[in-house]
């Protein structure tokens, strides 16, 4: 019963996340990869320290928000790896870079946020 209470809670958590990591100035698209992630594509003149805002200031966000279901309350996170795409690079190249990225930045969520 726990694990398929854990297993509905995933889609609130999706819905409840990715509108925070739309963001309406710079119009870029969220596309669902996978259970649990995602992919946002951001146009080429926008700087690295600009991403990384984005993301931090998203993060930050939903980790502060504190979440209700079945008289349990919980917080959320997510890590992230960014990489650029590189036009002579498969996008399957693209996207295991990313990958490579996030579980680093998983790694150090979890030494920072321990509540979660």
């Amino acid at each position: 019963d726990k694990l398929l209470e854990q297993i509905l809670r995933v889609p609130l958590y999706l819905t409840f996340v990715k509108p925070k990591l739309c963001n309406k100035k710079l119009k870029f698209p969220v596309v669902r990869y996978g259970g649990d992630e995602f992919i946002l594509f951001f146009k080429e003149n926008i700087p690295k320290q600009e991403v990384l805002s984005i993301l931090h200031k998203a993060r930050e966000q939903i980790i502060n928000k504190k979440l209700k279901a079945h008289n349990d309350t919980f917080r959320v996170s997510f890590s992230f790896g960014i990489t650029e795409f590189q036009a002579n690079n498969e996008f399957v190249t693209t996207i295991e870079n990313a990958d490579k990225n996030m579980y680093k930045d998983k790694i150090e969520i979890k030494k920072r946020v321990t509540s979660i």
